[in-house]
């Protein structure tokens, strides 16, 4: 996969882990040939609200379309209704769940956005 950060002068602000559809992923959304999977992606409090976690995920957007991805998915949190929210606004929708349990102790819900690519 690829990360990138967001810096602001020596201070990192942001980052984003993204990657390609992998055939043995745990998630059956992330397998599929054509979808990029994003994580690990975090704003500093500091920072949030301008602009720098759309920046950071229109650059994996544009990665993956460059690549041939015409689907970009997510998953958090069920209960995280406030970045459910913010997903929504940014063209996600949710298409299902997944357990990592005991990784973690919640279902997380699966979210996708059309990158508007066709497949073939």
């Amino acid at each position: 996969g690829i990360c990138f950060v967001a810096v602001d002068g020596d201070r990192l602000v942001g980052t984003i882990a993204a990657r390609p559809s992998n055939p043995a992923d745990d998630c059956p959304f992330y397998r599929e040939p054509g979808v990029w999977a994003f994580g690990q992606f975090a704003v500093h409090p500091e920072c949030q609200r301008q602009g720098v976690g759309r920046r950071l995920l229109a650059a994996v957007e544009e990665v993956a379309r460059a690549e041939g991805a015409h689907a970009l998915a997510l998953d958090t949190a069920e209960g995280a209704t406030d970045l459910i929210a913010r997903y929504r606004a940014w063209g996600f929708e949710v298409v299902g769940q997944v357990d990592w349990r005991p990784f973690t102790n919640y279902l997380s819900v699966v979210m996708r956005k059309d990158l508007g690519l066709t497949t073939g």
